[in-house]
């Protein structure tokens, strides 16, 4: 069995970039504790992006330097609809 992650944002690039890792290795760092600042960042900004708190990405992606990858005046507008729905 294999997760494969899609990590939406990277710090080089926009682009998608994906990279398999098995369950035994998702299991493994999340039971050691075990994850890469970079990997880190990327997690937490697909929860800021995901949850549609745009102004805390963009001080985000300020503060840590990772890339948001979509576009917050977007995703704003998006937030807002959903909103008054």
């Amino acid at each position: 069995m294999e997760f494969v992650p899609k990590y939406r944002y990277s710090h080089n690039t926009e682009a998608t970039e994906e990279k398999q890792v098995s369950a035994e290795e998702w299991y493994n760092m999340f039971s050691t504790g075990f994850f890469k600042k970079e990997v880190m960042d990327l997690m937490v900004m697909d929860y800021f992006v995901t949850h549609m708190y745009v102004n805390v990405a963009e001080s985000f992606e300020v503060e840590s330097g990772c890339k948001v990858g979509v576009n917050l005046k977007l995703l704003a507008y998006q937030k807002r609809v959903t909103d008054h729905i």
